[in-house]
């Protein structure tokens, strides 16, 4: 249907019924963050790698358990997506979450119109920050002008 193309939308959860009802801190900023950052590390290991395993603070892929007589190693996620990178897009409601996603080339989509000035300069300057090709000093026409729209 797709042929292979995989777009994918991934965020840390904007209200505590959307978080805390599968059991992951919500209220608490950083534990959120933490447990975030781990679940995309499992994410884009699944799109990334042909075989992988995992071992972190929340969780242990494949688990420690005998698998047919043996210690399972690695497991393959199937089917795999045929175009890499996967495109991921994440919510952006403050510019804190920028290098996070900068570093690793996921597109933001600005969820708060009014704070869409502020993301967008941010978004200009974390890619640099974080060691990869940035455009804080060559922002597009086309940028300046949303910036301009939006703060009126």
């Amino acid at each position: 249907m797709t042929g292979g193309r995989v777009i994918m939308g991934v965020g840390r959860g904007y209200h505590t019924r959307e978080v805390e009802s599968f059991g992951a801190p919500m209220l608490d900023n950083k534990a959120n963050q933490e447990l975030f950052e781990e679940q995309m590390e499992v994410l884009l290991k699944c799109f990334n790698e042909e075989s992988w395993s995992h071992k972190g603070k929340h969780y242990t892929i494949p688990p420690p358990v005998e698998y047919r007589g043996y210690q399972l190693e690695k497991i393959t996620v199937v089917p795999r997506p045929i175009h890499l990178p996967v495109e991921l897009w994440q919510p952006v409601a403050s510019g804190k979450t920028l290098p996070y996603i900068a570093q690793r080339g996921i597109k933001a989509m600005v969820t708060r119109p009014r704070a869409f000035p502020l993301s967008a300069t941010a978004w200009h300057s974390a890619p640099g920050s974080v060691g990869r090709p940035g455009t804080s000093s060559s922002r597009s026409a086309t940028s300046r002008a949303a910036i301009r729209a939006s703060s009126t």
